[in-house]
C-alpha cells in the first residue's frame, strides 16, 4: 500500500505557512505587511521526526500496510515553530504601537490643517 506521507501545516492567523506539505519537503512562514516571524523556525522540514511519523514509516517499511492515520500527520511536535508578530522590523509590539500612534497623529493633523484651508479660502 503506497500512500504519500503528508504534514500537517502549522495554523497562522496573520501569516501563511507556504510550500508543499509532502514527506521531505519544506515550508515557510511568511507574514502578512507589518508582522515579523518571531521566536521559532521560519522553515519546516516535513520528515520523519515526530514518533507518529516515524512508527508509521517504520511499519511501511517492514512490509505493513501503512496506517489511514499516516496520511496527514503533525510532524514537528516539540520543535519550536516561528509565530508572525507585530512590528516592522523587530518583531518589538511597544514599537509598533508607537509607529502607529505617530502615523494616526500625523493624519489627523493632515485633516485639521486641510479643514483650517479650506475654511480660510472660503471665508
Amino acid at each position: 500500500d503506497c500512500r504519500e506521507l503528508r504534514c500537517d501545516a502549522p495554523y497562522e492567523p496573520v501569516g501563511v505557512w507556504g510550500g508543499d506539505t509532502g514527506f521531505n519537503k519544506t515550508l515557510r512562514l511568511r507574514c502578512n505587511e507589518g508582522y515579523v516571524p518571531s521566536k521559532g523556525a521560519v522553515e519546516l522540514v516535513c520528515n520523519g521526526s515526530s514518533p507518529a511519523m516515524r512508527s508509521a514509516l517504520l511499519h511501511a517499511s517492514s512490509g505493513g500496510p501503512l496506517p489511514a492515520l499516516a496520511v496527514a500527520i503533525p510532524a514537528w511536535p516539540g520543535q519550536p515553530v516561528a509565530r508572525c508578530v507585530p512590528g516592522g522590523g523587530s518583531g518589538d509590539a511597544g514599537s509598533w504601537r508607537e509607529g502607529l500612534r505617530m502615523s494616526a497623529m500625523w493624519s489627523c493633523a493632515s485633516v485639521v490643517a486641510l479643514a483650517f484651508v479650506v475654511v480660510v479660502a472660503c471665508a
